[in-house]
């Protein structure tokens, strides 16, 4: 099963908790920090990840501190391969985190995708680590 489907389809934290445990950040110039899993086909934008579990936390009877957990880790890891990729690599990703509404033509909110993880984490510090 593809790994945005498998997201899109959870239904509760706990549904998207073994997705987030297994996710490992990974690195590429055109599309930027992803999230790719074990056992599932192709791989996902880290901030869309982030963005499932705040949307599912609002739920009733849908919590889970360890899915923050995860989903932070998932992010320093993708902190952690950006400080160690080339000049060029950081080059193409500050392109795409930067001018992405300049190449959309504003067909898609900037707020909606590069300040997801500044969301995630203003969200995850208000609650002292948790994100519901």
């Amino acid at each position: 099963m593809d790994i945005s489907i498998a997201v899109e389809q959870a239904k509760t934290i706990e549904e998207l908790l073994p997705i987030a445990e297994q996710a490992h950040a990974g690195l590429s110039c055109w599309s930027g920090k992803y999230a790719e899993v074990k056992g599932y086909e192709g791989f996902l934008d880290i901030d869309k990840l982030a963005d499932r579990a705040m949307r599912l936390s609002k739920r009733p009877k849908s919590s889970s501190p360890e899915i923050s957990q995860h989903i932070t880790r998932i992010y320093n890891e993708g902190d952690r391969l950006y400080k160690m990729s080339c000049f060029i690599t950081k080059i193409f990703l500050f392109i795409h985190q930067e001018f992405l509404d300049i190449f959309c033509c504003g067909c898609i909110k900037r707020d909606d995708i590069v300040n997801k993880r500044a969301q995630w984490e203003g969200r995850h510090e208000m609650n002292g680590g948790m994100i519901y």
